[in-house]
């Protein structure tokens, strides 16, 4: 059912076109109130919807109105549906909006790469593949066990392997994100799995939005273990 939702929701936010942090924010808003609560899987959109709702309100200058989120979920759920659950959600997380994202961590240790006196290039391209890689990490249950430093340096890794990207090995990762190598390797290894797994045309909005020239195509990559492991 997660899968099924967050394959929506990429669909809905690119819709939308918002900043990549409100898409981060939502999934960690869904992640942290799912944690603690039993749910039917009758109202998991409803979740998703108006955690989106939340984190538009935080991070756009204009975020889309609540009729929009109505129309959007063909009115399966009504503006007072979305709204009581905005309570319930804040309440739950005792508006504790603010979280570490993924994306921004990446974001800073990506210029951090570029303005070193070590000189390593962090180009577009690998800065690309990286998000493609987290996006694909929010869509596993198995990924949530690792947090957000670890998931970033993993994706680091493996981009270094398939672009030849010298310069940023486990030793160096390890000490920039204050992680233990095995953890980062562990991380790798489960991120090549979700990469090695069969297409499904059913929940393709992450490869369709990386397969387009916005994102250097880096979903169309060719990916082999030799170049991995």
């Amino acid at each position: 059912m997660r899968e099924i939702v967050i394959d929506w929701l990429i669909d809905v936010h690119r819709k939308f076109k918002m900043r990549q942090d409100t898409l981060f924010m939502t999934l960690s808003l869904m992640n942290r109130y799912l944690q603690n609560s039993r749910i039917k899987k009758e109202i998991y959109q409803l979740i998703a919807t108006t955690c989106l709702f939340i984190a538009a309100k935080y991070e756009e200058i204009y975020p889309p109105a609540i009729e929009d989120y109505v129309y959007i979920c063909a009115d399966a759920y009504s503006k007072s549906d979305i709204l009581r659950m905005e309570a319930m959600i804040l309440n739950e997380l005792e508006f504790n909006l603010v979280n570490t994202s993924p994306l921004t961590l990446l974001g800073i240790y990506a210029s951090q790469c570029n303005l070193s006196i070590t000189k390593v290039n962090f180009c577009k391209k690998q800065y690309d593949l990286c998000q493609y890689f987290l996006h694909l990490t929010e869509m596993s249950y198995d990924m949530i066990e690792f947090n957000c430093a670890i998931r970033v340096a993993a994706a680091i890794s493996i981009s270094c392997r398939i672009l030849r990207v010298d310069g940023l090995g486990l030793e160096v990762l390890s000490r920039d994100f204050a992680t233990p190598q095995e953890q980062i390797r562990s991380c790798s290894m489960s991120l090549f799995l979700l990469l090695c797994n069969p297409v499904n045309d059913k929940l393709s909005a992450i490869r369709r939005k990386f397969g387009q020239d916005t994102y250097s195509n880096v979903a169309s990559l060719k990916i082999s273990v030799k170049g991995v492991i």
